[in-house]
């Protein structure tokens, strides 16, 4: 169906492209975030340890942070796209601004690892590593392009 021959067309596609994983990423979010907030009151009680209490609060800030910056970016990234995809109902913005604008949607894949790897020592220690394995394994010496070394045989 071409989006310009109903502009509900277009609204649904926005609502159900972007506006859907975006209120079901926000509510599994949430609930995970609740379910990891009541298992590590649990654990705290448990322990009753002041200086644990206070080091486990500032990483589910952190994590708070983390999410709150993952879904702004979503949000910000596809909301040109979806605001393009409703107001220019009748194709008359050129092609490249529907083009950039599904880019910059599309780039919210590569924000969100970067931010988990700005809020998270664990994924920068996994980067680092990955890093590390990339650069050993494309300086290794390649079994056809090492020097062949062969004994003599001349006595």
């Amino acid at each position: 169906m071409d989006r310009r021959a109903s502009l509900s067309h277009s609204i649904f596609f926005s609502t159900a492209g972007i506006g859907l994983p975006l209120v079901t990423s926000t509510t599994f979010y949430t609930l995970v975030y609740l379910h990891l907030r009541a298992a590590k009151a649990k654990v705290l009680n448990a322990m009753n340890n002041a200086t644990t209490v206070a080091q486990h609060s500032t990483a589910q800030l952190r994590g708070v942070v983390m999410l709150f910056f993952a879904f702004i970016a979503f949000f910000l990234l596809w909301l040109p796209f979806a605001v393009l995809f409703i107001a220019d109902h009748w194709d008359q913005l050129p092609g490249w601004m529907m083009l950039f604008a599904l880019l910059i949607g599309h780039c919210n894949s590569a924000v969100n690892p970067v931010l988990y790897g700005v809020s998270n020592r664990s994924f920068r220690k996994g980067y680092t590593k990955v890093l590390r394995l990339g650069r050993c394994l494309a300086n290794r010496t390649r079994p056809h392009d090492a020097p062949t070394t062969r004994a003599s045989t001349h006595l």
